[in-house]
C-alpha cells in the first residue's frame, strides 16, 4: 500500500524539472537552439516579467542581461518553486488518488485471494 512517505517526492517534481531544463547548456540540435539559455529567458518572460511592477521588470532585464550563467539559473529556479507552490493543490489532490487506488487494489487482492481459499 502507498503512503504519503512513497509519494512525497512528487510534490517536487515540478521544481526538478522545471530547474533541471533550465540547467542543461544551450545546444544547437537539428538547427534549433535547445536547453538553458532560452528556457531560462522563457521562464523570465513567461512567467516573472508580466507579475512584476514596470520600474522592477525594467532593473530585472537590465540585471538579467549581465547576469553570468549561474544567476540566470537561481532565477529560473526560484521561478520555478514558485510554479511548484501553484501546482501543490492538483498535485496533492493526484497524490490522494495514487493512495486510494493503491489502497483499493491491495483490498481487492486480498478479498480475492480470501475468496479462492474458500
Amino acid at each position: 500500500m502507498i503512503t504519503w512517505l512513497k509519494i512525497w517526492p512528487l510534490l517536487l517534481m515540478p521544481t526538478v524539472i522545471l530547474s533541471a531544463l533550465a540547467a542543461f547548456p544551450t545546444s544547437l540540435i537539428g538547427g534549433r537552439v535547445l536547453g538553458g539559455g532560452p528556457v531560462r529567458e522563457y521562464y523570465l518572460n513567461n512567467f516573472l516579467l508580466p507579475v512584476l511592477p514596470a520600474d522592477v521588470s525594467a532593473s530585472l532585464v537590465s540585471w538579467f542581461s549581465t547576469a553570468s550563467s549561474m544567476q540566470e539559473w537561481l532565477l529560473a529556479f526560484a521561478v520555478s518553486v514558485n510554479i511548484n507552490a501553484i501546482l501543490l493543490p492538483l498535485l496533492y489532490v493526484f497524490g490522494i488518488f495514487v493512495i486510494q487506488v493503491s489502497s483499493w487494489v491491495a483490498k481487492k487482492d486480498i478479498q480475492l485471494k480470501r475468496d479462492s481459499m474458500r
